[in-house]
């Protein structure tokens, strides 16, 4: 995972609904980056696991709902894990947003939302493996 304040040198791939797929010149690993509000200024970035092929599907389903909701699961899974000095940029977006008006602070006062599709970040495997087998057939 990267922060805003920690920029990673990647090209983009597509971009979609709020969303893009950037890749890695060096390895060609992947990553999935939302610009998180206030302004859209605040970009985020996770590890994609699949293919291109995966990303440019789910990115359709509900002008993106579901990519979107994995996007903020893996930040709610992972953000405590970073590095402080990357703990220390979410902290600073947390704050950017009065502490209320984003889904972490949300998930830890216990007001998220019920999400549609994804609630923990593993569940967009039922979705790939479901591509995948559309693939196939």
């Amino acid at each position: 995972m990267w922060t805003f304040g920690h920029y990673p040198k990647l090209i983009k791939v597509k971009s979609r609904n709020y969303m893009s797929l950037e890749q890695c010149p060096e390895c060609g690993h992947q990553w999935c980056m939302v610009p998180e509000e206030p302004f859209g200024s605040f970009p985020f970035w996770v590890s994609w696991p699949y293919e291109q092929q995966v990303f440019d599907l789910l990115i359709q389903k509900e002008r993106g709902l579901l990519l979107h909701e994995w996007h903020e699961a893996m930040i709610l899974e992972n953000w405590q894990s970073l590095p402080a000095f990357e703990r220390e940029y979410v902290e600073q977006w947390r704050n950017r947003t009065g502490r209320k008006h984003n889904f972490i602070d949300e998930h830890l006062n216990k007001e998220r939302r019920p999400k549609k599709y994804i609630e923990k970040s593993w569940d967009i495997e039922k979705f790939a493996i479901n591509i995948y087998q559309n693939f196939r057939n």
